[in-house]
């Protein structure tokens, strides 16, 4: 039986469409895969990769674009000024007589030469002391606490603007050409200024005169030492530089003679300047008792 034989077009064109079909697959395949037909956008997948700051969230974008703002040095207010006076509310000042170059007056003891000054600041110390380790709440501050010497107009500019009270310790001395009588005269005696007009606008905040300081410290001295009671004395005449230059309630003491021998023993002993000591730490602290001044 005889045959056609296929035409040479057949032979060509089947391949053709058979390539066609098979590219079509693959390339909806491809695209399919890389997200072609889901909506998403045709990029690698990639995990280096990393997003520009402008594509950020449009929190991030609006952040990115505001100007930055400098911020402003912080400055502290100042601090208010606190005073001694304001951080005390009660003040005393304690002044050793004498110092440096300026000895005082002297005793001796079995060839031993004792200075004014050195006793004295002795038992200003002593009393300091107390007032430290007081529950007062009385502030003391010292004129000189070593072997300074401060020329006696300079010591009141140092208390006025603060102190509501001042007491200046010193020791006597009595010259005579019988050492008996030398020997006889011993005690303590308390000085206190002229009277004067406080008007009390100036440093104290207690209502008390001179002479009322000046008797509550001889009282109190006369019964801790056992000593003569020589009394208290109005400053008269030429007036003391410290009373005359001083704007508070102001007392000098004089606690003892070191021309008597007796006495001099005493005033150098630890025991007799504790005495003396709390003598004068318990008037300070009587004094304060009094009433006080709206300043």
């Amino acid at each position: 039986m005889y045959e056609k034989s296929p035409s040479r077009i057949g032979f060509i064109i089947i391949p053709i469409i058979v390539l066609l079909l098979v590219a079509a697959a693959v390339s909806a395949f491809l695209l399919h895969r890389n997200g072609f037909f889901d909506g998403s956008e045709n990029v690698p997948e990639d995990d280096s990769y990393v997003s520009t700051p402008y594509e950020q969230n449009d929190e991030n974008n609006d952040e990115m674009n505001e100007p930055e703002e400098k911020e402003e040095p912080y400055e502290p207010e100042p601090d208010p000024i606190v005073t001694v006076r304001d951080r005390y509310d009660r003040i005393v000042w304690l002044d050793a007589g004498h110092g440096g170059a300026d000895g005082g007056t002297s005793g001796t003891l079995d060839g031993v030469r004792y200075l004014e000054k050195d006793v004295v600041l002795q038992i200003v110390l002593k009393v300091y002391e107390l007032f430290e380790r007081s529950p007062t709440g009385i502030r003391a501050f010292l004129v000189r606490s070593t072997d300074v010497y401060i020329h006696r107009t300079n010591r009141a500019p140092m208390w006025n603007e603060t102190a509501d009270l001042v007491v200046s310790v010193h020791l006597d001395y009595f010259g005579h050409e019988d050492p008996a009588v030398v020997q006889s005269v011993a005690g303590i005696r308390v000085y206190y200024p002229q009277e004067r007009e406080y008007g009390f606008e100036g440093t104290g905040r207690i209502n008390i005169t001179d002479r009322q300081f000046a008797q509550i410290i001889q009282g109190n001295l006369a019964r801790e030492t056992g000593a003569r009671d020589r009394g208290i004395h109005q400053d008269s005449g030429s007036p003391l530089t410290i009373f005359e230059n001083s704007t508070a309630p102001i007392v000098l003491i004089e606690a003892g003679f070191m021309s008597n021998t007796e006495e001099l023993t005493l005033l150098t002993s630890e025991e007799y300047q504790w005495r003396i000591a709390r003598a004068i730490y318990n008037s300070v602290v009587e004094a304060f008792r009094f009433q006080r001044n709206d300043n």
